[in-house]
């Protein structure tokens, strides 16, 4: 973390924060959630996790939400057998290590450790929309072709997804709208434009979180 000392353009780094660690420590009361709403108690043990990177931040701006940050990105996790012996070696056979993703809710004042959910894909981007009438105050994309809808934070739970062109997603822009300009009547509009892209020449352009308008190609 690092922050501007004084206004004097000195920038002083105040503090790390070690997330794999923090996650550990709370691997009993993390959220597994796979690919569906429904969301369980992780039954993937973080105690054999020995990698860990940030692919995403995102800390919102001029109001409340600004409190919370959401950090995403992905995991090493060393497989473990029935008999609790590593699955590195098995059976004569060298086995390769799990990858998998993470969100998590840091506490900014604090910086405390508030929450977090292990996922199948790696999150690549993470954006907080400040304009949503249906629930879903986040919005992840990674390596596969879907766009993840989260509960209003400070909760951290997915609420809905929707399918994309480009089956890995690097990047997603949104354009909050205020309240004057949405459309009461439309329930699938959430009161923001998004578009989105990644690999290959696709960008798909969504009103709302689930309707897809039109997909755009760059060649």
């Amino acid at each position: 973390i690092v922050t501007d000392n004084n206004n004097n353009n000195s920038n002083k780094l105040i503090e790390c924060i070690d997330i794999l660690k923090q996650m550990k420590k709370a691997d009993s009361s993390l959220i597994h959630d796979t690919t569906t709403t429904t969301s369980t108690v992780s039954t993937t043990t973080l105690s054999n996790a020995s990698k860990c990177w940030i692919s995403s931040i995102d800390v919102g701006e001029g109001t409340s939400s600004s409190e919370w940050w959401i950090i995403g990105g992905g995991l090493v996790v060393d497989t473990v057998d029935r008999v609790g012996a590593s699955s590195r070696s098995s059976h004569g056979r060298i086995q390769q290590p799990q990858q998998k993703g993470f969100v998590v809710t840091i506490h900014g004042p604090t910086k405390s450790f508030i929450n977090g959910c292990i996922t199948r894909e790696i999150p690549q981007c993470i954006l907080q929309t400040t304009n949503n009438n249906t629930g879903g105050g986040l919005v992840t994309v990674g390596n596969e072709c879907v766009v993840s809808h989260w509960s209003t934070l400070p909760l951290l739970q997915r609420c809905s997804r929707a399918w994309c062109s480009p089956p890995s997603v690097y990047t997603v822009a949104i354009r909050n709208r205020t309240q004057g300009n949405y459309d009461e009547y439309n329930n699938d509009d959430d009161g923001y434009s998004m578009a989105i892209g990644g690999s290959g020449p696709y960008i798909d352009i969504f009103q709302g979180p689930h309707t897809k308008m039109l997909t755009l190609s760059i060649l």
